[in-house]
């Protein structure tokens, strides 16, 4: 389950570079393909309508 945090951008900025240094190699690797694996589910497409304006959707 993930933690819903209230915190300015450089306290999760820092709090993000502390826990990547805290992974092992093996987790690092891990992690980097989890990131491309989920960032590969959300794509854009054009759908075409009188205001050209595109949609964002997510592949499930």
């Amino acid at each position: 389950m993930k933690q819903l945090r209230f915190e300015s951008k450089d306290e999760s900025n820092s709090r993000r570079d502390r826990e990547a240094l805290q992974r092992s190699p093996e987790e690092r690797m891990h992690f980097f393909f989890q990131l491309i694996r989920d960032s590969s589910k959300i794509y854009t497409t054009k759908k075409e309508n009188d205001l050209n304006n595109f949609t964002l959707e997510k592949s499930l």
